[in-house]
């Protein structure tokens, strides 16, 4: 009965998603197969003016055009999206005097502020996924700047300034999504939704690291955790090298049945989040952050706290054209896959709310060196992890703990992790080759590490004695260490694993492919025996992104152990399933339906999220929505087949 109930629900919320809306509604748009806007800088000299652009992936044909009142050089670059990580130019002394970006759907536009139009040139030329644009002053400006210190003349054939076509230039969409090549005359929102300065003084960009910024129907909106510096006419222009922010999200949870008398009723999980970010120029980034979480389980009236404070993000970033260095906490994802990718296994993970959520949303920042070198289309990145750093996990005493209320139901037993530690001699590291062949997106990787998933270590099992038969859960496994006095010991394994993913399009559909050869992964069998055997998984994905603003994305898991052993539990020899994503957004983005779910084709594993979301009220976000789990208590997500839950998401950022 209970699988029914989900596929009725699976199949109210897909056709929902996919229901037709008014054309005139924004379409979605994907950051996958984009190329990477990674570093703008700016440069004069006697001649004029340098903007040289650092790309990771394919160059898009670049053609400078140019807008009056004020007078502007703008540049798109078409499908390509803009660095978390990329340094915003400080002000120049010579022909450009500010350079603002934005982020749009379909683009990355860069505009160029200068004094005037009259009597320069430019030019753009591209090496080796580097886009120089030059910007040459009137040539009797060179030409009295030459006289003056004594050099030849300007050459004859310096670049001069291409005619002014009215037609392209009227057409040219503005960078605030405007047709027309004039300002408004008042109460025009800046590209970071803010005032424009009235002169043409310096436009401070809002941070570059973790802001989308959209134009959609007219009504700009930054989203992220970094708000923009003020720019309003007569405020200071110089861009503040300090800035403080944050978010805070409340999740209420509540059980739709209570199996039995030990489960919670509910939980609740708060978070805040506190960061500072310093940029004394243009290179150098340091960030720091503090986590600070609250979880509340309630049983019956009884509440059970748990409250932490941790480091998140901290760390040193440096920015050059043709290296970046980051030092410290921070999360870094391998794999092209969405959601899930068997590649991304550098960051542990948060369980403590459950595994339906988005794993990116469950990954914990931890110390590690991150160096991504470049050369022309190639990145070449290497990591170093100072030690092992596990995951958030209850073992007992919640819904979500690995043996969940097995203290409670059966009593006391021995249990007992074997971290590993922060040590050199568990230093866990990785290098990862990335590029680009025509319209295909490649990376191979190797990763020397352990496995952040504890597995039991082996148990005595005494002669004669013989376990239950069919479905053998973690709770038997409790059990027995209750009644025969053991204790259970969790271990992570050392593993490589090998990886390549490629990414491409096909028409409007995005593909990709993530495929993962584990050398040593760990399992347990039904005579309480661990054992390592090597193991494949590889993800198949598609993607589509409609007209009219729904969204669908299905990826086809697959996993298989090499030289399986029937008495293996919790794994089968191979395991096959589909996971989807249904999306449609309303209202240019003010309201979201989703479903989201996972399907194991033995029929072992069933899960459902549907949820809907509201952001009409920036910068809140609310979520509502439900979680249900079935299946064998062999699997995962069976093992939590009791934990049906609904939910309310509270997130603002400031």
């Amino acid at each position: 009965m209970k699988k029914w109930i989900i596929w009725v629900l699976s199949a109210l919320t897909m056709a929902l998603t996919i229901c037709p809306t008014a054309s005139g509604e924004e379409v979605e748009t994907r950051d996958m197969q984009r190329s990477v806007v990674r570093n703008i800088e700016l440069e004069s000299d006697d001649l004029g003016d340098i903007v040289t652009i650092l790309f990771s992936g394919h160059v898009p044909e670049i053609i400078p055009f140019t807008l009056t009142s004020p007078d502007r050089i703008v540049v798109d670059l078409d499908e390509c999206i803009l660095s978390k990580d990329a340094m915003q130019p400080e002000a120049g002394s010579g022909i450009v005097k500010a350079i603002r970006v934005g982020q749009h759907p379909d683009k990355v536009r860069i505009v160029l502020d200068t004094e005037t139009l009259t009597g320069i040139g430019f030019d753009a030329t591209e090496n080796k996924g580097v886009v120089t644009i030059h910007i040459s002053r009137p040539k009797n400006e060179i030409q009295e700047s030459f006289q003056a210190s004594e050099h030849s003349p300007v050459p004859a054939n310096a670049p001069t300034l291409p005619g002014n076509n009215e037609e392209e230039t009227a057409a040219s969409e503005d960078i605030w999504g405007e047709d027309t090549d004039t300002y408004p005359e008042n109460n025009r929102d800046d590209i970071w939704g803010e005032a424009p300065p009235a002169t043409n003084e310096n436009v401070r960009a809002s941070d570059l690291w973790d802001q989308e910024t959209s134009d959609m129907a007219g009504a700009e909106s930054a989203k992220g955790l970094w708000d923009s510096a003020d720019s309003s006419p007569g405020a200071d222009s110089t861009p503040p090298p300090f800035e403080l922010s944050g978010r805070f999200r409340t999740l209420l949870a509540m059980d739709t049945n209570n199996e039995d008398e030990f489960e919670d009723d509910g939980y609740g999980h708060a978070e805040l989040l506190l960061e500072s970010t310093f940029k004394p120029n243009t290179r150098l980034q340091m960030v720091f952050s503090l986590d600070i979480d609250y979880y509340g389980y309630v049983n019956s009236g009884d509440v059970d706290n748990d409250f932490n404070v941790r480091f998140h993000d901290v760390y040193i970033n440096y920015a050059h054209p043709r290296f970046n260095l980051k030092l410290g906490n921070q999360v870094v994802r391998w794999g092209k896959a969405d959601g899930y990718s068997p590649l991304d296994n550098l960051n542990p993970e948060d369980y403590r709310d459950g595994i339906a959520g988005r794993r990116e949303d469950r990954k914990l920042p931890i110390p590690m060196a991150n160096l991504e070198i470049y050369h022309g289309q190639i990145t070449f990145q290497g990591i170093f992890i100072p030690g092992f750093f596990g995951p958030e996990l209850d073992f007992t005493g919640t819904d979500w703990a690995m043996f969940r209320h097995a203290d409670s139901t059966i009593g006391s037993f021995g249990l007992a992790e074997d971290d590993p530690g922060c040590s050199l001699d568990n230093s866990e590291y990785g290098i990862r080759v990335a590029g680009i062949l025509k319209n295909i997106d490649y990376a191979v990787s190797w990763f020397h590490t352990r496995e952040d998933l504890p597995t039991p270590d082996s148990m005595w099992l005494p002669p004669g004695v013989v376990l239950p038969s069919g479905e053998f859960s973690p709770i038997d496994l409790a059990l027995f260490a209750s009644v025969s006095g053991q204790n259970i010991s969790l271990v992570h394994d050392r593993q490589n694993i090998f990886g390549f993913e490629i990414e491409t399009t096909v028409k409007d559909f995005g593909v990709r492919a993530d495929i993962a050869y584990f050398d040593n992964q760990s399992f347990q069998t039904s005579r309480l025996e661990r054992m390592q055997k090597a193991q494949w998984q590889y993800m198949l994905g598609m993607d589509y992104n409609s007209p009219n603003a729904w969204y669908a994305n299905l990826q086809f898991f697959q996993s298989s152990v090499r030289d399986y052993d029937p008495l293996i539990v919790w794994a089968e020899e191979q395991t096959s399933a589909l996971i989807g994503t249904f999306r449609k957004t309303f209202s240019n983005g003010n309201y979201e339906i989703e479903c989201r779910g996972y399907y194991d084709f033995s029929g072992d594993a069933t899960m459902i999220n549907p949820k809907f979301t509201i952001a009409y009220w920036q910068p809140l976000r609310l979520e509502f929505g439900a979680e249900f789990f079935d299946g064998s208590v062999e699997t995962p997500i069976g093992f939590y087949s009791d934990n049906d839950q609904v939910y309310g998401l509270l997130e603002m950022n400031f």
